[in-house]
């Protein structure tokens, strides 16, 4: 089973004088991924009362998840991400004004029966508002009174943040609680200081847990007790490249539950990011950030085994 709680908005594709709407949000992307591949999946999240809010609302409740939270908040907007692309190439900026996407009912949480191998993955925008942070911080103290494991991406958006310097307290102290934690290169370098990521890997000392950095079209890199590995791609040309990360993440959350345990191998885990490196790849193949991943037949199709 896996969690996912954080923000879900829509995508507004502007091409000329076209324009697409697609549903989007980085948790929201990767629980849909997840129960694409066929995996349990509950998904919380927070829309306004527009008309987006309502079309998300009916998009989250018709998607093959194990559970639904969705929650409608009066006179709150629905966030939107305003998406231009530039030879495949996403850029994002978002209009967030009184929105809802980081209001969340922790008393809600607090009554879901959760099995004992879940994994709780949590999205990064809600902590730029106070009573986001609040609510991520009781997260932590569910998932530890629980013996849950916590799941953490970084998914820094600095058009919404500002400078990283201000906001390393408060993400290391999830990022001190997280089995496995993912970053984009910029983000791992900017968030540890480090000339580069495998330098930045470096500083990441806390056995069993889980680092992830992708690279993009480069593949990706993981540290686990005390070990760096690097891990290829295929190569494609990228249509969109919106969700990318998130495909790439999902795949291995979906891969490392299936497997209901919390000790790896080196080839383990590098068996896992390749093919996850490869799902994020297939992803960019198609435009938005649903829907564009293969299912689970045709990644075991490619060799990979659970």
């Amino acid at each position: 089973m896996v969690a996912v709680i954080g923000e879900i908005l829509v995508d507004i594709f502007k091409d000329g004088n076209e324009e697409i709407v697609l549903p989007g949000g980085a948790p929201f992307n990767v629980a849909c991924n997840i129960a694409h591949f066929g995996g349990e999946v509950r998904f919380m999240g927070s829309v306004g009362t527009d008309p987006y809010g309502t079309m998300l609302k009916s998009i989250a409740e018709s998607r093959p998840f194990k559970c639904v939270f969705i929650q409608q908040h009066e006179k709150k907007a629905t966030t939107q991400a305003i998406v231009t692309l530039v030879n495949g190439e996403r850029d994002f900026k978002f209009k967030r004004d009184n929105a809802a996407d980081y209001l969340f009912d922790i008393e809600l949480l607090k009554k879901v029966d959760f099995p004992l191998h879940t994994v709780v993955h949590l999205g990064s925008l809600m902590l730029s508002e106070k009573v986001g942070q609040d609510f991520a911080l009781e997260v932590l103290k569910l998932v530890k009174a629980r013996k849950l494991k916590l799941s953490f991406d970084l998914n820094y958006r600095e058009d919404i943040f500002g400078a990283m310097n201000k906001w390393i307290p408060l993400f290391s102290k999830i990022i001190n609680e997280a089995a496995i934690v993912k970053f984009s290169e910029e983000e791992i370098i900017a968030y540890t200081k480090e000339k580069d990521a495998e330098s930045a890997l470096n500083t990441f000392k806390k056995r069993e847990q889980i680092i992830v950095v992708s690279l993009g079209n480069r593949g990706s890199m993981f540290t686990y007790n005390g070990r760096i590995i690097k891990v290829p791609t295929v190569r494609v040309e990228p249509i969109d490249t919106t969700g990318a990360g998130d495909a790439f993440y999902s795949f291995i959350l979906y891969a490392i539950r299936h497997k209901k345990k919390w000790q790896f191998s080196h080839n383990e885990l590098s068996n896992i990011l390749y093919f996850a490196n490869r799902v994020g790849a297939v992803s960019t193949l198609k435009k938005g950030a649903i829907d564009v991943v293969p299912d689970i037949k045709e990644i075991k199709a490619w060799g990979y085994h659970e």
